[in-house]
């Protein structure tokens, strides 16, 4: 193996490594007790507000995240909170009509790891929007 070559395969191991590290530290709090479902409620009303009840949501510009596995919604959250992952600004309206704008990266800085495993959990037990209901 050339000189070039052996410089690009050890040069690029650590960037390889760098996106993995970020993802094995997971959200902090790991050592925190674990949340109750009943504890969680204050936080599961922040993600339906954007992802809608029981995380069906009808907006085109938000996933829906009801049923969906809790490792996937404990990796996707992680993402959010290392900045992996693209955080656009949404706007949303309050009951009173007055718009205010936020992030999936501002909601997972505010999070701990046993949150998000509760969330995930949460989420995943709900059922799914069926196709007869989108209308």
């Amino acid at each position: 193996m050339g000189v070039a070559m052996k410089f690009i395969r050890y040069s690029t191991v650590p960037l390889l490594l760098m996106g993995s590290w970020a993802m094995a530290q997971g959200l902090p709090g790991k050592d925190l007790e674990p949340v109750t479902q009943e504890q969680i409620k204050p936080v599961v009303s922040i993600c339906e507000s954007c992802h809608g009840p029981g995380g069906r949501t009808t907006r085109v510009d938000i996933p829906p995240i009801a049923g969906k596995p809790a490792a996937f919604i404990l990796s996707s959250l992680e993402q959010f909170y290392y900045y992996e992952r693209h955080c656009p600004d949404v706007e949303l309206q309050d009951k009173d009509g007055v718009i205010t704008k936020r992030s999936m990266c501002d909601v997972t800085n505010a999070m701990n790891q046993q949150e998000g495993l509760a969330l995930g959990q949460y989420f995943e037990s709900q059922q799914p929007a069926s196709d007869s209901d989108d209308g």
